[in-house]
């Protein structure tokens, strides 16, 4: 499901430009949250791995637009740009898996919070500031 999730975005990317993929990439996250939510108590298979699959498809698609996005800038700085922001992604998934475990919550409500944690994410895109930022440049 990521991979096809991952071979999709940059066709979204184009039919629909980055800030709709990103939106749509988080709302897709938000879904699979309150989905994983809802279905906590179900003891079957499905009841775990659809919100997965869901959430996998609109992580795919986040990380693809937003790194596209925060690469663009840097074209002469590329491989730099790169690794900077591998660091940030890194540390701070280490930081948010770190603090997770210390939250003694069952493993469903453990991945539904962090795939609700990108909530803030579609209050910026949908704010004046995020509509600035994905402006069409000719």
């Amino acid at each position: 499901m990521n991979i096809i999730a991952c071979l999709t975005a940059p066709k979204c990317m184009d039919a629909f430009g980055t800030r709709t993929t990103l939106i749509s990439g988080v709302l897709l996250m938000l879904f699979a949250g309150v989905m994983m939510l809802l279905l906590a108590n179900t003891a079957q298979a499905w009841a775990f791995m659809t919100p997965i699959f869901v959430s996998s498809v609109g992580f795919a698609w986040v990380l693809g637009s937003a790194a596209g996005k925060a690469l663009a800038p840097f074209g002469d700085k590329a491989g730099t740009a790169a690794a900077l922001l591998g660091l940030f992604q890194m540390s701070g998934s280490g930081l948010v898996v770190g603090l997770m475990q210390r939250a003694n919550l069952e493993p469903q409500h453990m991945i539904a919070v962090q795939m609700l944690l990108v909530a803030p994410a579609l209050f910026i895109l949908l704010s004046k500031v995020g509509k600035a930022w994905h402006k069409v440049t000719v």
